[in-house]
């Protein structure tokens, strides 16, 4: 997507830096931008047998398609964000590997967990379909897995890039529906939701008055919201820091 190099160039050129300064001399790591697909001037054609390569991709919908040229090529494919079942199965995807913990696809196993143990019955989903793909990476299989074990909900995708979502509509939708939101979009969109939260007049104003903190007018709106926010996220119990 085109935004990808602004927002995972820089890991990239600081992951690479830090690779190199930690195993030279004995391995070396270096990075393409890949900017014409042709054959003869992607860097596909400059590979050297005798070094190591590998595709590293942030966030994709197409990884086993490019599970297949990475086996075909027989080099190593390298994925965060997202995943499929076939990188279980070395026949299909005999060189991929993924650096996420936990991948999309399982974050509808993981919420509905969170459901059933809050004995919740009705959910309100909503998502952005913005630059960011994670969302709309984790959005349907949440979908699929609230639907496949009998959850009551209500699914609004809305394309944050062409029209503003009316966010008083939507309060009030969620209001006679359901007093649980699953909110998958940008922290910016969730700032002006909650704004909206917190100006008009909503029933369950309890579960929802917090906002973004950015230095202005309306973060003294919503100081003390944040013992509403459930930040849903995966964690590796690895890193005595994260603990709890």
């Amino acid at each position: 997507m085109p935004s990808t190099i602004t927002l995972c160039g820089p890991a990239f050129a600081t992951g690479t830096e830090y690779l190199t300064s930690v195993y030279n001399p004995t391995l070396n790591f270096t990075y393409f931008y890949v900017y014409d697909f042709r054959m003869e001037t992607a860097p596909v054609s400059r590979m050297n047998p005798a070094h190591g390569v590998s595709v590293d991709v942030s966030s994709c919908t197409y990884e086993p398609y490019l599970s297949q040229i990475a086996a075909q090529w027989n080099i190593l494919l390298i994925t965060s964000t997202q995943s499929d079942i076939t990188i279980r199965d070395k026949h299909l995807a005999p060189t991929w590997v993924s650096t996420n913990i936990y991948p999309a696809q399982h974050y509808g196993d993981a919420m509905l967990n969170l459901i059933q143990a809050n004995n919740w019955t009705s959910v309100y989903v909503v998502e952005e379909d913005g630059p960011l793909q994670f969302y709309g990476l984790v959005g349907p299989p949440v979908k699929r897995t609230f639907e496949a074990n009998g959850v009551q909900l209500v699914y609004l995708k809305y394309d944050g890039r062409k029209v503003p979502l009316n966010f008083t509509t939507l309060l009030i939708e969620f209001n006679a529906r359901s007093r649980v939101m699953f909110f998958f979009g940008p922290a910016e969109s969730l700032r002006i939701l909650l704004v909206y939260v917190a100006a008009i007049s909503f029933i369950y104003k309890r579960y929802g008055v917090f906002t973004w903190n950015k230095g202005d007018k309306d973060d003294l709106i919503v100081r003390m919201a944040y013992r509403s926010v459930l930040l849903f996220t995966a964690i590796d119990l690895s890193q005595i820091d994260l603990r709890i």
